[in-house]
């Protein structure tokens, strides 16, 4: 059972399952659903992954540390803020 899991990204999706140490860790949070239910949870995206595509996956981590493989590999843009001249 999953006590708490890692995001990671990567502009390269193949990399979460050939070597997720190249891959950088986004964050690390502990489930709030029982096993099967849908989680929902927010990060923030730095400036400097902006106007680029990034893909990030899910890693389960158990209570004894063991990682499952990763999951749910999933591909993301988020636009670069638009600047005003005022």
């Amino acid at each position: 059972m999953a006590t708490s899991y890692e995001l990671f990204k990567s502009p390269d999706p193949s990399s979460f399952y050939r070597d997720l140490n190249s891959t950088t860790t986004v964050d690390g949070f502990n489930p709030i659903r029982r096993a099967g239910q849908r989680e929902r949870h927010r990060v923030s995206v730095p400036v400097e992954d902006r106007a680029r595509n990034l893909y990030y996956a899910i890693v389960a981590v158990d209570g004894a540390g063991n990682a499952g493989r990763a999951s749910n590999v999933r591909q993301a843009y988020m636009p670069a803020p638009e600047e005003y001249n005022r």
